[in-house]
């Protein structure tokens, strides 16, 4: 059950993150001669943008990859890497990993 709220939460970050790289995406790549950016709705969609990034990454990383390691039971010979926490969020939701 904890692991579905916190997939839910996940999944707001990055519905957001999608939205604002939707709005923002005729800068990508970002590149420094984009910059400073002269619209103001352009630069609040740049931080809406890297604010859920972070967000998605540390509910990942604190949240997600602690109770996916728990459901494991530790018992896997190989700690998977806590900066793949994003990873483990994806493959939980693409591979429709079932969560109670």
């Amino acid at each position: 059950m904890i692991l579905k709220q916190e997939l839910e939460v996940c999944d707001l970050h990055l519905n957001r993150l999608n939205l604002a790289f939707e709005k923002i995406k005729k800068y990508y790549p970002f590149e420094e001669s984009h910059f400073p950016l002269a619209n103001a709705d352009d630069v609040a969609y740049l931080d809406m943008f890297t604010t859920r990034f972070a967000k998605l990454q540390d509910s990942t990383g604190e949240k997600v990859f602690p109770v996916v390691w728990d459901v494991l039971d530790n018992t896997h010979d190989v700690v998977p890497d806590p900066h793949q926490e994003f990873l483990i969020y994806q493959v939980v939701r693409q591979e429709g990993i079932q969560i109670a």
